[in-house]
């Protein structure tokens, strides 16, 4: 690959800088490209102020990728002018958006962090898919199916969208399973372009405290097996969720956190990054309510690193079992448990996932387990399931 060409020509060597980096670059290429460099890519409404009218490169047929997902033109070259929207005056997002193969002469145009207008909105990118299929999908009340990239199609199609995050919004996403939800995952992740933002940076786990879910019909539903392969969007209207749910003000009180998935072989999740997913129970039909983590789930000193938690720890319960923990850091958002309970019964040694932008960790693959989800008040104190609580000794 050639010696990327950096060009920060109209604003001087604080502002926001545009690359050839040498290669054709995806939506999702430039916005890696962005972060490795410290920063971040721009919104359609600051690039076009950055440019102010005027051609990065003249003669050229030249796009950058622009939060929420779109492509904005910073060439001159007729039809185009700089400047243009490809999803406002091009009929829609590009296929060639997502596609490294075409050919094309693509540049980043991203800011260092901090360099760029503060009060900017923060831009949410969403990757997602569903063990079998996708539904609806609302944010802050309102459809935006029409909004995301291979909503109709199958497991192994990345559903992907942005949207600008609002105080209060929560997105509103129903799957469905072609089994009786005895084989189902649903997996996401989302990323902010602010990238200290604790509500939307994050990948969705079993137990999750900003999602609550809900599912009906299939196994759980007393429906049996349910094979059927309805679809996306062919769910039958006996089997619709409450009315309303997918509303802000909606009252989810009864709904409860995602489960485990219940699709073991986590093919399409290991291969997307994204195992382990969720699902509600053994439902057929599920539906999820995501929005930003109430106040009590998170640490008023920030996130805890996992070797601040590393150490030995007793713990107890009400049922009077009682632990001697060795407690190891694996990575900055997972933990492995080793000792012994009362009875000297072996504590079990399944890693604890951090659920992201908490100081919460879960065992992945044992719900029923006393240490399944363990959430730290400070480096030292924690509380565990069923009314655990956890003390470090040194």
């Amino acid at each position: 690959m050639q010696e990327p060409h950096v060009q920060n020509t109209l604003r001087g060597d604080s502002g926001p800088l545009h690359v050839k980096p040498g290669q054709t670059m995806t939506w999702q290429a430039s916005r890696d490209y962005a972060a490795e460099m410290g920063g971040r890519l721009l919104t359609l409404d600051e690039a076009r102020a950055f440019i102010g009218g005027r051609a990065l490169y003249s003669g050229e047929d030249t796009w950058v990728a622009v939060e929420p997902r779109d492509w904005m033109q910073v060439g001159d070259n007729p039809p185009h002018h700089p400047g243009k929207s490809h999803n406002m005056e091009c009929g829609g997002y590009p296929v060639w958006g997502d596609d490294a193969t075409q050919t094309g002469a693509r540049v980043v145009l991203y800011t260092k962090m901090g360099t760029t207008n503060p009060d900017a909105p923060e831009c949410v990118t969403v990757q997602m898919s569903a063990d079998d299929w996708i539904d609806e999908i609302f944010y802050n009340g309102v459809s935006i199916r029409h909004l995301v990239s291979n909503a109709s199609a199958p497991t192994n199609n990345l559903k992907v969208f942005s949207f600008d995050a609002v105080p209060g919004g929560v997105l509103a996403i129903a799957a469905n399973d072609i089994q009786g939800g005895n084989s189902a995952s649903f997996f996401m992740k989302c990323t902010s372009t602010n990238p200290h933002s604790g509500c939307w940076n994050f990948q969705i786990q079993p137990g999750f405290p900003s999602c609550k879910s809900f599912g009906t019909g299939g196994v759980s539903g007393g429906a049996g097996g349910g094979e059927e392969d309805v679809g996306s969007m062919g769910r039958p209207a006996h089997l619709n969720p409450p009315h309303g749910w997918e509303k802000n003000d909606f009252n989810d009180a009864h709904w409860q956190a995602p489960t485990v998935e219940t699709d073991t072989s986590r093919v399409w999740q290991a291969k997307f990054g994204m195992a382990p997913g969720v699902w509600h129970e053994k439902h057929k039909y599920t539906f999820y309510r995501i929005r930003p983590a109430p106040a009590e789930h998170k640490y008023t000193g920030g996130l805890i690193a996992t070797k601040d938690i590393a150490g030995y720890w007793i713990g107890c319960c009400p049922c009077c079992c009682c632990w001697l923990l060795k407690k190891e850091s694996t990575g900055p958002n997972s933990l492995k448990h080793t000792g012994f309970a009362c009875l000297l019964l072996p504590i079990k040694l399944a890693e604890r996932t951090r659920i992201l932008g908490t100081n919460r960790f879960v065992n992945d693959g044992e719900p029923h387990d006393l240490l399944y989800d363990v959430k730290y008040k400070s480096p030292t104190c924690a509380t565990g399931t069923r009314g655990a609580h956890l003390m470090k000794l040194c």
